[in-house]
């Protein structure tokens, strides 16, 4: 090959790789490109931790009856005061409902930041 033929090869190809990253940082809709892949990491992160934080509180539910004999309802921050050796995570959004019998609890968690997905808890079956 002739060495302009090389340069010009190894200048497209510098070009295409260099060029191609703006277009997925600059995607108008934040559905794609590199942005809308951090979003949906964090989203998926918010997620998991809500998740977690249910099972955690299910679980220290759980503990409590057995201590007390009695479920207790509770709403976030107010979860760590009724539930033993509960530890409540900012931004998340959780509540544990106790059945009209006593007998049960119910809960639901979900990300603040990234309300769409609502993880539900019932005691007679588990996670829902």
């Amino acid at each position: 090959m002739k060495p302009s033929r090389i340069f010009s090869a190894f200048f497209v190809i510098v070009v295409a790789i260099a060029l191609s990253p703006v277009r997925w940082v600059h995607a108008e809709d934040g559905s794609a490109g590199v942005f809308g892949a951090v979003k949906s990491y964090r989203g998926a992160g918010d997620d998991l931790l809500a998740k977690t934080l249910l099972r955690n509180a299910a679980t220290a539910q759980e503990a409590k009856y057995a201590e007390s004999d009695q479920y207790v309802a509770c709403k976030n921050e107010a979860c760590e005061d009724v539930l033993p050796g509960f530890s409540y995570q900012a931004g998340i959004n959780l509540e544990l409902t106790v059945s009209s019998d006593g007998k049960g609890f119910k809960g639901t968690a979900s990300s603040i930041k990234h309300p769409g997905t609502v993880h539900r808890w019932n005691s007679a079956s588990g996670a829902e």
